[in-house]
């Protein structure tokens, strides 16, 4: 299998950087999850994609009396951090580059956590433009003993990929798969689009 070529046909509405291929019957070839393929022009195109399904994680904090507020409950910026670092391994185990957080979307929390309790936190991503990436991130809590995760908070975070000179460089891109996949797969580029209006200055 890791030495074979698997003929595919590809399609279009998922091929990052706005390749064309042609409307023949030319196909594309996939060699350990790179994909090439020519453009309207036949020139060879290599696209490195993997699916979205690749880049899911799961990670695992505690919480300690050391995380608490005076409330008794954990501080909220404790989780800031858990899942910046937790999406920060994301972006960096999918691209291979260092990456640096660049947007956080709008946060609720709507259980509070208590001091012993797991914190799990899910992430993927969900789209690659050139050089960044969002990420989806949903955070839940687990009481010892307990069956059953209560949710806590879900976000956004979008990650830029940096070279040496800490300047953006191209990402690896990704494709979705399933239903659900592909819905956030499009969903993601009406979001980057408002942080974009957002940023615009009054």
């Amino acid at each position: 299998q890791s030495r074979s070529l698997l003929r595919i046909r590809l399609k279009v509405r998922f091929l990052p950087g706005g390749l064309k291929l042609k409307q023949t019957q030319k196909f594309g070839f996939v060699f350990k999850n790179v994909i090439f393929a020519e453009d309207v022009l036949g020139r060879r195109k290599k696209l490195e994609l993997r699916p979205v399904s690749s880049t899911r994680r799961e990670d695992v904090e505690m919480v300690m009396p050391h995380h608490l507020n005076t409330l008794g409950t954990l501080f909220g910026g404790w989780l800031l951090v858990w899942f910046d670092l937790a999406c920060a391994k994301t972006a960096r185990i999918h691209s291979g580059l260092a990456c640096a957080t660049v947007v956080f979307d709008a946060i609720e929390f709507y259980e509070p956590v208590f001091a012993g309790e797991l914190i799990i936190i899910q992430s993927q991503i969900n789209r690659v433009w050139k050089t960044s990436c969002e990420i989806g991130v949903k955070v839940f809590a687990l009481a010892s003993g307990a069956n059953e995760r209560r949710f806590v908070t879900s976000t956004y975070l979008t990650f830029v990929a940096l070279d040496e000179n800490l300047k953006p460089i191209p990402m690896r891109k990704v494709f979705p798969e399933t239903e659900e996949e592909k819905n956030c797969f499009e969903e993601a580029d009406i979001r980057r689009k408002a942080r974009k209006e957002r940023k615009k200055p009054m």
